[in-house]
């Protein structure tokens, strides 16, 4: 198992995101949404535990951490799920368990909602 920390980007159109990774890439994959206003630093202890027997990605939510905010004000959770989700197919993870706290878990019941079949 790798247990060092990787901080990747992904460049999405006109926004670049950023995200934590720990674990085997070989291994079910676990997406971790943080809660708002914060950052994946938050989760980074959590990530230790579970990339134990897994592959464990964080994403900085869009204006938080090192991803690059919104155009527009005051965007909804959505937004959020749908920018969080561009971030998924980005990496290309075909399906993938997801965790939030927080405003992540209001996320993570977005995601299921618009796509319940990859997760």
């Amino acid at each position: 198992m790798s247990d060092e920390l990787r901080r990747r980007f992904v460049d999405l159109g006109d926004w670049q995101a950023h995200y934590r990774e720990l674990g085997q890439t070989n291994k079910s994959t676990l997406v971790m949404f943080h809660g708002s206003p914060g950052s994946s630093f938050s989760l980074v202890p959590l990530m230790r535990a579970l990339a134990k027997d897994r592959h464990v990605v964080a994403i900085d939510s869009r204006g938080n951490g090192d991803s690059t905010p919104f155009e527009h004000d005051a965007p909804s959770i959505a937004d959020y799920a749908n920018a969080h989700w561009d971030v998924v197919d980005a990496i290309g993870f075909d399906r993938c368990d997801i965790y939030g706290y927080h405003t992540g878990a209001a996320i993570c019941t977005e995601l299921s909602i618009k796509h319940g079949d990859r997760i």
